[in-house]
């Protein structure tokens, strides 16, 4: 049990870093440049994203229905593709996230093999 509590603390944690990684991103590309609609194309999804790993962290660890950790899983590997796809412009920001993102999803699955046992 003690997994997916640090996979949900992990979540939490990796929701609110992303969210800071994201408000700097923001600030440091808008710094840059004015912003464009492509800037929104890739801002609003890492948004979503970063929300999507918190919410689902924290509920697929405190109700354990499947559907949370699919939704944790796909957010998990679509923060660490943006981060990677963003690079040295703003990846870095998100660098903190995608790692936490990806230590909740490792606890998560690793309390659903101990479930299974």
């Amino acid at each position: 049990m003690w997994s997916r509590t640090l996979g949900r603390i992990m979540g939490l944690a990796a929701g609110l870093v992303g969210l800071v990684g994201w408000v700097l991103a923001l600030s440091v590309a808008s710094g840059m440049s004015s912003l464009s609609p492509i800037s929104a194309v890739f801002f609003v999804p890492m948004l979503l994203v970063i929300g999507g790993v918190a919410v689902s962290a924290y509920q697929y660890n405190d109700r354990g229905r499947t559907m949370w950790l699919s939704i944790l899983v796909v957010s998990t590997l679509l923060l660490v593709l943006g981060t990677v796809l963003s690079g040295f412009s703003v990846g870095l920001l998100f660098l903190p996230a995608a790692i936490m993102a990806m230590i909740a999803t490792l606890f998560t699955l690793l309390g659903r093999v101990a479930l299974k046992l």
